[in-house]
């Protein structure tokens, strides 16, 4: 009897048992070196897009699209961390990749000893889908094949360069700009949204300091920018650069949501007064992980751009705890650290898995590892030494015990 193997995927693809539903994509790719974040963005036709295509740690994050190769984006990173540039990792690994005429990659990179503090590159191989486009601006890298205009490339380096704010909501501004002209021929129904960062406020629990992944959805960027405006919410304390105007639309409709889930009593009138404040800390201590305010700045108030559409599209969701009953709990925000999980393993298929849930945001990145070869993160939990998180200070503590 012959022996069992697998086949390697350009086998299949030669014996026609590969189906040509998968594994084309647009794609941006960015590194901001003034936060020292890595960032890419990313939608597609397949699912599984938010599994397959974003690789990388904090400093450098690869696009492995058209026929992926893990491997291939892994070497890049290798080169990077032996201190190539993008350009030259990039095109030292695809030199050794032996199906490299299928590949489509992009690369950025921090590097402080450039003139921009970063480099970045991009490649589509010889065998890549018709309508495929790619190049490089100072911090962003774009790439895209089997699309429906040679257009898309160009139009999504036009919005993420005209945009303002964080790195993340201009990775989102470039993929709305895309979506203007063109896009997947198949549809677009996959995308995520991913931030690398080992500078960000809880990068002890994970290095992806924003996440949002939508499959199969009939209408990705609402999604895919909902669970950004969540991410960016709940797990940080807002970027300078997203703050916006608190204007009197703007404040209607956060009064409105706050008065819904019984945090504000006041009137619905667009004034923010104090006693909306009030309710927009105590909504925080109950949804998100830290307190968050609105700032006044010669005589205009702000708010956290993110935050502010995060709560009213939020609220319209059904996906805010309402104010609970009674005396409001002590301390800091209780919002986060707790849920369920199962891990299991099937030696006979030699997988391992794990399916868990909770209330906050950014489960799927905070429970299970990044995509990296060093496998460093997420660090154990109880800490095993005294941690520094922002402005909150975590202590051992026994497993039976909350944190104090």
């Amino acid at each position: 009897m012959s022996r069992k193997r697998l086949l390697r995927l350009e086998e299949l693809e030669s014996r026609c048992l590969l189906s040509n539903a998968v594994f084309h994509t647009r794609s941006i790719v960015a590194a901001d070196p003034a936060t020292g974040q890595v960032g890419m963005a990313v939608v597609s036709f397949p699912t599984g897009v938010p599994a397959v295509v974003p690789v990388g740690e904090p400093g450098v994050i690869v696009a492995n699209q058209s026929t992926p190769s893990y491997a291939t984006a892994q070497a890049i990173i290798a080169g990077i961390h032996a201190g190539e540039d993008a350009p030259t990792a990039l095109a030292n690994a695809v030199a050794a990749d032996p199906t490299r005429a299928n590949r489509q990659l992009g690369v950025a990179a921090l590097a402080p000893d450039s003139p921009t503090g970063v480099t970045v590159a991009t490649y589509t191989g010889s065998f890549a889908s018709p309508q495929s486009c790619g190049f490089t601006g100072d911090v962003y890298a774009v790439q895209a094949n089997l699309q429906t205009s040679d257009q898309v490339c160009q139009a999504m380096a036009d919005g993420f360069e005209k945009a303002q704010g964080s790195l993340a909501r201009r990775l989102l501004a470039a993929m709305e700009a895309g979506s203007a002209v063109g896009g997947d021929q198949r549809g677009e129904y996959s995308a995520t949204l991913r931030v690398f960062s080992n500078r960000w406020e809880f990068a002890s629990y994970t290095p992806i300091a924003v996440s949002a992944n939508v499959d199969r959805s009939s209408d990705w960027f609402s999604d895919l920018k909902f669970g950004t405006d969540a991410y960016l919410s709940f797990w940080t304390r807002g970027d300078q650069a997203d703050r916006v105007e608190l204007t009197k639309d703007r404040a209607l409709g956060i009064q409105e949501a706050l008065q819904g889930l019984g945090y504000f009593q006041g009137d619905v009138s667009g004034n923010w007064m104090p006693d909306s404040e009030q309710a927009l800390r105590e909504f925080c201590r109950y949804n998100l992980a830290f307190f968050r305010f609105t700032t006044v700045e010669q005589g205009v108030r702000y708010i956290d751009g993110p935050l502010a559409d995060h709560i009213v599209q939020g609220y319209a969701r059904g996906v805010f705890r309402p104010a609970p009953g009674g005396a409001p709990a002590p301390g800091d925000s209780n919002a986060v650290f707790h849920t369920r999980s199962i891990v299991a393993a099937d030696p006979a298929t030699g997988q391992v898995g794990m399916a868990v849930v909770s209330f906050p945001t950014g489960v799927p990145r905070a429970s299970t590892p990044a995509r990296t070869h060093r496998r460093r993160w997420p660090m154990p939990w109880p800490p095993t030494r005294r941690e520094q998180i922002g402005s909150w200070e975590w202590r051992p503590f026994p497993t039976n015990r909350r944190p104090v």
